[in-house]
């Protein structure tokens, strides 16, 4: 059936075998000549994605969530730029149902000029903000390969604005949704795909700017490309692009080769199932055998049908690109090639392989748990030959606004907030994580924002941004602390503001070595407030952080503890809400921490005084910050002392450890306690080496 609903175009994540074309074309690649052309088939890509960044309106395509690449005719990335690593694998299924159903298909087809837009989640793997524009490159009516550009376009119609809904109960609650629709035929955009998706959200300027920018985006690199093609030969580029994907699994199996082989465990929690705080699990075990990695998710939790805590399984994988990209093989090409020697074994029916109609708003809950846990099992496997490459994570949670309305020149607006992109990263082993570093899933080009930029087309006022103090992990190296926000609604008479993310409850980010996890999140909303008298009057009690507004609540009005996440309500002229995003995990003891370090810290206001006391047990002068070293070097002996009176043997601890249950309501969609366990799973990968 042409333009079928299909179950298994997902699971095509991996890089297709060569054609027997590929590999006639790659015969005569010489390396060092196929160095100089990749080197300018990336910038080719890295132009594409400056131009979506100037070009595009939403918060994510001009603050970094985007990514430009070129596939191979049959779809596997092999040259990407990218803000967010696992864009440079996800597009490939996108492609891919395009050639499936479209490319023979009378009614629709394939030509020169042609533009497909895609954003399913169920075919791509994340959320339906995540929208795409495809382009095929002919050459003397020959279909070369592929390009594609990804943005991040923070409305799509959903049950609630911002694109990514906390209360939606089924994909039909989340908005536009769209396997492969062509939108560009000959060169010219169709206007009335763009008409139609425009009566689909709440904001159509930034659809309708965010898809101009891709198109942009598309046409430089066709024109970059076709110049290459003409100077190389379309055949050469056709063995090229299939080169870099071989080369990349080739390196990226030759350093696993180098690893000792084991398995290894390790398992992450989410505080969050929709509107709801419930405890869901993300499970990982990983076998490495010799040049191979084994990934299965077995005792995970249970599919949740109707509310937003699941992801398709091509999501799950693919986001593991970041870690992988980012850390272990961040001197690779960024393509379909690094997952060559990795499978990936999902439990069906799972929140890390739901089914197609379960909601997916919350898909990258899932991402954040499971690419986490990945990440430790994979630190566990290299400590012995790398142990500067183990770290204690970022926060995981996003914490960020949601938002809609319409705006102070009349104009309707919604998206979600660039606050996601201000996380602090986790301690290293000789050194502290980096303050408000931008976001985990996106480190070298996100940011949150300029406060000035916000406000000038948005109906916000910033009571203040700084450092989140205290959001970090302490240890001897602390972790990077996050950021706080406090926003009021402004010069309108009112709007719909909510939060998307989780972490009021439990978070993500452990500490290692003794070092301390990043603690739990608030977000608080103030209605009936004095706020713009005292902004009238200049009163010198106005909050400028965090700590001075929930300690002092020298703002009046009615406080309510909302939490992460939490629906888009309306929100009045003048009403406030404030939060703030997480810092990384601490790295080492505490009380091993230079506490010349913690007197930098209190000048920073990274971290409190009630902190550097009874966390650090320092001894100091407040006014001056003046350590007292013999002061301080007993109270932390007595210390140790206190540890050592308190301490139980470990088979103690694990007895009574074991005997503990959260309540049946936290447990609510958990599974089985304690470990979920299936017997129909999806294969994803060559699992024939594996016995």
């Amino acid at each position: 059936m042409p333009g079928a609903i299909d179950y298994e175009i997902s699971k095509r994540l991996h890089p297709e075998p060569p054609t027997e074309e590929e590999l006639e074309n790659m015969k005569d690649i010489e390396p060092t000549s196929a160095g100089i052309l990749l080197h300018k088939l990336h910038t080719i890509t890295s132009e594409g994605n400056e131009t979506l960044v100037k070009l595009g309106a939403s918060t994510g395509c001009r603050w970094g969530d985007t990514a430009a690449a070129i596939y191979t005719r049959t779809g596997d990335s092999a040259v990407c730029a990218s803000g967010l690593y696992f864009h440079a694998v996800l597009g490939s299924t996108d492609v891919k149902y395009i050639m499936k159903y479209w490319l023979n298909d009378p009614s629709v087809g394939v030509k020169p000029g042609d533009a497909f837009f895609c954003n399913s989640p169920y075919i791509r793997g994340t959320h339906p903000p995540d929208m795409a524009i495809y382009a095929p490159i002919f050459y003397k009516d020959k279909l070369i390969c592929w390009i594609g550009a990804v943005v991040h376009t923070g409305e799509c119609g959903a049950c609630e604005p911002g694109g990514m809904p906390t209360g939606s109960r089924s994909m039909y609650e989340e908005g536009l949704q769209v396997p492969a629709m062509k939108i560009s035929e000959n060169y010219r955009l169709k206007e009335d795909v763009l008409n139609y998706f425009n009566h689909m959200v709440r904001d159509p300027r930034a659809m309708t700017l965010d898809i101009k920018a891709r198109m942009a985006c598309l046409r430089v690199m066709e024109k970059r490309l076709l110049a290459v093609i003409e100077k190389y030969s379309p055949e050469y580029v056709i063995g090229i692009l299939r080169y870099v994907i071989q080369i990349t699994g080739e390196a990226a199996r030759k350093r696993i080769s180098q690893w000792t082989d084991g398995k290894f465990s390790f398992v992450q929690f989410i505080d969050a199932v929709g509107i709801l705080h419930r405890l869901m699990k993300v499970a990982v075990t990983l076998e490495k055998k010799g040049d191979h990695l084994y990934f299965d998710y077995d005792g995970t939790s249970p599919e949740v049908t109707d509310r937003v805590a699941n992801s398709p399984g091509t999501g799950v994988i693919g986001v593991n690109t970041v870690y992988l990209l980012g850390h272990l093989f961040y001197d690779l090409p960024h393509n379909s090639g690094i997952l060559e020697p990795m499978s990936f074994k999902l439990p069906d029916g799972t929140i890390v392989n739901a089914s197609r109609e379960s909601p997916k708003a919350g898909c990258a809950y899932v991402h954040e748990a499971g690419s986490l846990a990945v990440q430790y099992v994979l630190q566990n496997l290299v400590y012995a030959a790398s142990p500067d490459r183990t770290e204690p994570a970022g926060n995981r949670g996003f914490d960020t606004l949601s938002y809609g309305g319409v705006n102070q020149y009349g104009e309707s607006f919604a998206d979600a907030g660039a606050e996601m992109n201000g996380i602090g990263f986790g301690a290293r082993s000789y050194k502290d994580g980096v303050d408000v570093a931008g976001a985990y899933f996106a480190p070298m080009t996100s940011e949150p924002g300029e406060v000035e930029s916000l406000e000038s087309h948005l109906p916000f006022l910033y009571l203040y941004r700084g450092f989140h103090q205290d959001s970090c992990g302490h240890g001897k190296y602390r972790g990077g602390v996050g950021m706080d926000y406090a926003v009021k609604i402004h010069a309108v008479p009112g709007a719909a503001l909510g939060t998307w993310g989780f972490g009021s409850k439990i978070t993500l980010s452990q500490g290692l070595f003794g070092g301390y996890g990043v603690p739990a999140l608030p977000f608080l909303a103030i209605s009936g407030s004095n706020l713009n008298n005292m902004l009238q009057n200049t009163d010198p009690n106005i909050p400028s952080s965090a700590r001075m507004l929930y300690q002092k609540q020298a703002i009046k009005g009615h406080y309510n503890l909302r939490g992460y996440p939490c629906v888009a309500e309306p929100t009045k002229e003048g009403d406030l809400v404030a939060g703030g995003t997480g810092g990384g995990g601490g790295y080492g003891d505490p009380i091993e921490r230079d506490p010349s370090l913690v007197m930098q810290d209190l000048e920073k206001e990274t971290v409190s005084h009630w902190a550097a006391k009874n966390v650090y047990k320092v001894v100091y002068d407040e006014k001056i910050l003046a350590v007292d070293e013999e002061k301080t070097n007993s109270l932390r002996e007595q210390e140790r002392k206190d540890r050592r009176a308190r301490g139980k043997k470990f088979a103690e601890f694990e007895k009574e450890w074991l005997k503990k249950k959260p309540s049946d309501e936290t447990l609510e969609f958990y599974g089985t306690w304690p470990a979920p366990r299936y017997e129909s799973f999806s294969y994803f990968g060559d699992w024939s080496g594996y016995q």
